[in-house]
Parts: structure tokens; sequence; C-alpha cells
């Protein structure tokens, strides 16, 4: 583990002074109030007073000024390029004392932290308390922000943290920033945590009833060919690649998969509706109709809310198109936008695929599976009723890391303390062993004087450079062309 001096020295000069340290309920600046009804889990879900009790433990207890505490972090990262993981779980369980115009600078300690030897080894506490501080704060905009952007920063919530957040945004209406969570939930495939998943599935389920669904695209001209063109020399030539999942941009096409994955893990009414809204969503048409041909196979068990088929035929009729007769572009032109163009279907696709939805809807209504429900309201029923049968596990779960982390804290800071007063102790060593050394040599000098002067006389000489034409001045470099040209009429 990497350590850093300055701050260790730090921690020390807190533990043993006497002094104003902060009292735990001025470290928590709410700007949000979390007070109300119950909405899907309870207030004592987030285990909030045994949460606050970390506080007091002697390495959150000690830093008096954080803001100051995180400058003398950010330039050790600067200066050493690493960081001890216990320094950034510090500044993570305080990050509550900052300001909001602040979190961009503690953002970017995160950034550099994680390019760092051991970014790797980020603490799982470090990242439960900055999902839980900027909730707090009221900054979930910015926290989602982090969480997606993994590359730069690297949070990957832990199921309880997620739960915590689907539920704040759900609670505040803002079933877009629940869905974007839901999002980095189906990219890890993790719908494993059943109360994370019934929250993901209610805020996908609630955007996508409200999402605004693409418009037929106007006809485009072509573009003028140009008449010149830079060709510029390259080792090797990329081929694009598109893997329809990590690369996907398009919001309606993550909420398309996120919800056709979501509706595999529910069965009958809810699943099916959910597949189908998604699979539509996701424009992966084929893959919708051949559910519903499973649907009318199976008989008894289509079942499909109408909303649901309603959704789907309207991303087909404003589903975009691709010409299959444009040329295809060579290799060194092709980029990952034409990958994409290329899984759009084309206009006689397109319309083999509304006459085979037509036919395949009229048959599942004659089977009576096309219901005329609120998809929402039914995931709203359910969510409501399976979600008190997780909440104990959960809370017992959260309390026994709380104090699995406290523990792992507090040993990680006295070893980092002990490594470096050890190495403290061992550079004061050899300075002492150095200057001992120096003092002998001066009351032994005559004593060895023959060996000194040998060594002397042994030890390699530096030879002059020779003085370059370039470095003369003007009249020294014509004084100088005179004695050649002598000594060369002398030879």
């Amino acid at each position: 583990m990497s350590v850093t001096p300055a701050l260790c020295r730090r921690y020390l000069r807190h533990a043993f002074s006497i002094g104003r340290l902060l009292h735990p309920s001025r470290c928590l600046k709410q700007k949000i109030s979390h007070q109300g009804r119950r909405y899907f889990l309870s207030e004592s879900y987030s285990c909030t007073e045994a949460w606050r009790k970390r506080l007091q433990g002697p390495s959150l207890q000690n830093v008096e000024d954080y803001m100051n505490f995180t400058v003398v972090l950010r330039e050790n990262l600067e200066k050493t390029g690493n960081a001890s993981p216990i320094d950034i779980d510090i500044m993570s369980n305080r990050i509550t004392d900052a300001e909001p115009n602040q979190l961009d600078y503690i953002a970017d300690v995160l950034h550099k932290f994680r390019r760092s030897p051991n970014g790797l080894n980020m603490l799982a506490s470090s990242t439960y308390a900055i999902v839980r501080g900027l909730i707090d704060m009221g900054q979930t905009e910015q926290l989602l922000d982090i969480i997606q952007n993994k590359h730069e920063y690297g949070l990957f919530p832990d199921p309880y943290s997620t739960t915590i957040l689907l539920n704040h945004c759900i609670k505040q209406g803002s079933y877009g920033e629940a869905a974007r969570m839901a999002y980095e939930l189906m990219l890890q495939e993790d719908f494993n945590h059943a109360p994370s998943r019934l929250l993901s599935l209610y805020a996908c389920v609630q955007h996508a009833r409200h999402f605004p669904t693409r418009s037929p695209e106007p006809a485009q001209a072509p573009l003028e060919e140009e008449e010149e063109e830079d060709w510029i020399p390259v080792k090797w030539v990329r081929t694009p690649y598109y893997d329809d999942h990590f690369d996907i941009q398009d919001e309606q096409l993550l909420l398309g998969k996120t919800l056709a994955m979501l509706g595999k893990t529910e069965p009958n009414l809810i699943g099916q509706s959910c597949q189908v809204m998604g699979l539509g969503l996701y424009e992966k048409f084929a893959l919708g109709l051949q559910l519903l041909e499973t649907f009318v196979s199976g008989g008894g068990s289509a079942l499909v809310a109408k909303e649901s088929m309603t959704l789907f035929e309207s991303c087909l009729v404003n589903a975009p198109t691709r010409d299959p007769d444009a040329p295809e572009k060579e290799l060194g032109f092709r980029a990952i936008a034409d990958e994409i163009e290329l899984m759009k279907c084309t206009p006689e696709e397109k319309e083999s695929y509304l006459d085979q939805f037509k036919v395949l809807s009229e048959k599942v209504e004659s089977l009576g599976g096309v219901k005329e429900v609120s998809l929402g309201d039914l995931v709203k029923t359910k969510v409501e009723e399976e979600m008190g049968a997780h909440e104990q596990r959960d809370m017992e779960a959260q309390l026994a890391l709380f104090e699995e982390w406290n523990e792992q804290r507090e040993k990680l800071l006295d070893s980092q303390v002990q490594t470096i007063l050890r190495e403290d102790k061992l550079k004061e060593v050899q300075q002492k062993l150095k200057e001992l050394k120096q003092k002998e040599e001066v009351l032994k000098y005559f004593e060895n004087q023959p060996e000194v002067e040998f060594a002397m006389w042994r030890a390699p000489k530096e030879k002059p450079q020779p003085i370059k034409d370039s470095d003369l001045d003007p009249e020294e470099l014509r004084a100088r062309r005179i004695k050649r040209r002598q000594f060369r009429k002398n030879i």
C-alpha cells in the first residue's frame, strides 16, 4: 500500500493535540429533507443513525479542515502519482463537509486517484459514502454523471447504495435519473438484488410511458463530394466495431434494452409487457415479433398490456431506415456511426415488420391476451407487495457492513501510521550513519593518507571539452583559423 507522509503526520498531530474537534452533528449538511410518507422503502432502510455514528471514529473525527485535507491529498497525488485508499476513504466519508461548488475539485481528486497505481484498490466504503453523501447534498445529477463515467472515476455502487439512490430519485419523481442508474445495472447485467431490481423496473416503466419516441426522419439531400482529399499515412487502419452494449449512447436504446432485460426476470403480464415495450424502444423489431409469435403459440399465456403493444407499434412506425443501395464505404472512411447505420432496417423490412405486427396483434387480441390495464399501476402494486420482505435483511447487512468498514478503516490507518513512523526512523538512522562515516573519514585522514592519495591517483580524470568554433566570438575565431593555416604551412 502506498503511504502519504504528510497526511499521516497530520493524523498524528490531530490525534495527540488538545483542541476543538468537529462534533458529528456538524458534519452533515442536509440540503434536502427525507421526511414524509413511506413510498417503497421505509425511512429506517437507510440506517441513518448507525451511518452517522461512523463519524465518531478517530480517523474521521480528527479531520478539522476538510478542504485543506483534500488539497493536501491532491498535492500528494500530483507529486508522487499515488495515494493511499484510506486517505480517499476519509475524504469520501466526510464529503458532506464540502460545499456544492467544491464538488468538482473532489471529483478531480477521485479522477487522479483512479489513474494512480492504487486506483483499483478503492475501498467499498468509499463508494458507499460518496453515494450517500451526494444524495444528502441534493447532487444526484452530478452523482449519476460520476457513476456513469467509470473509466474516469471507477465508482461501482453496491446493491444497498444503489437501492437508496433509486428510491430517492423515485421519491422525488425523477424517473429519468432513476432510469440512468438502472442502465448501469443493465450494462453490468446485475439484477440479482431484488430491491434494486424492483425499483429499476418501476422507474424504467414510468420513464418509458412518458418517453418521447422518435419522429420520422426527413429525407436528407445527398452530400456533395469534395474535389480534393487529404490522405494521412498511418501504421494501421482500425476496423470500427459497435458492440451494441457498452457502446450504446442513445438513451432510447438504453431504456429499451434495460426494460427487455428486466422483463425476463418477471413472469406473465408484467414481464411480457416489459419485453415487448423494451424491444420496441431497443428497435429490435424482429425479436419483438418472434416474442409475439411465442405468445400466440402459447395460447393462454399470451398476456400483454395494450400500452406496450401501442408503444411497440409507435416505435416501429417512427423507426429510421437505411438505404440498402447505398455504396459501401472504404475501410479508411468507416466509423462507428456507419456500423450503427447498418443495424437499421431497410424500408422493405420495415413494411414487412408492420404487416407481421398487424397480423400478430390481431391474433393476440383474439386470444384475449391484450389487456386494458395500466402497466405502471401493476408494477407499483408488485413493488409495494414484495419490497417489505427484503428490507429487514438489507438493513441487517448494512449494519454489519458499517461495523466492518469502521474496523477496517482504523486498522488501515494504524498500519499506515506505523509504516510512516518506521520509514522516518529508518531515514533518521541512515542520516546518522552518513554523518558518522564523514566524521570517521576526517578523523582518520592522516592515518589513511596513502590510501586516499592512491585512490585519488586512480580516480578517472575529466578531460576538458574542446571549444567549438560556434562558441567563439569573431576575433577569437579569426585568430584560431590563422593558427591553423600556419600549422598547415609548417607541415
